[in-house]
């Protein structure tokens, strides 16, 4: 389940037809050396998460979702998600808190949980079939939420 918060508004996804989270970071690279050495440019934080989903919700949650969108498009700013489908896991101790509901599970030296995340809107589509909606929505990280 991945539940999105702003303004005042709640919508949850939990039924998904697809969906992908890919970290990107187009300014890292990695490239070798005539002897195959690797030589590595761009910052070494760690890339921003980016969510693609595709969800069917119901007509309550379409509604919901329209106006947290309004509400974002009028007033951008961080969305918060909470992103119970996939545990984080990074070296402990964890920089993220924790997804409303979640617990932590750290074995001294890593540490996997699910996490609560600020993002923003880069992407969003809704298409009506009877009662039910599919939501095609894209979103990327903008900053780590505090623990």
């Amino acid at each position: 389940m991945i539940t999105l918060t702003f303004a005042g508004y709640t919508v949850q996804f939990v039924h998904f037809s697809g969906m992908t989270t890919p970290r990107a970071d187009p300014s890292y690279a990695v490239e070798h050396t005539a002897n195959g050495t690797p030589t590595r440019y761009g910052t070494s934080h760690l890339p921003k998460s980016i969510w693609s989903i595709q969800a069917l919700i119901d007509n309550d949650q379409a509604d919901t979702l329209r106006r947290l969108y309004a509400s974002y498009r009028a007033n951008p700013g961080n969305i918060t998600v909470d992103d119970l489908t996939w545990p984080f896991v990074e070296p402990s101790p964890r920089s993220r808190a924790l997804a409303a509901g979640a617990t932590e599970a750290d074995d001294g030296t890593t540490t996997a949980y699910f996490a609560r995340w600020n993002a923003e809107i880069t992407e969003l589509e809704l298409t009506q079939d009877g009662r039910v909606w599919e939501v095609g929505i894209a979103m990327i990280e903008t900053e780590a939420t505090t623990p």
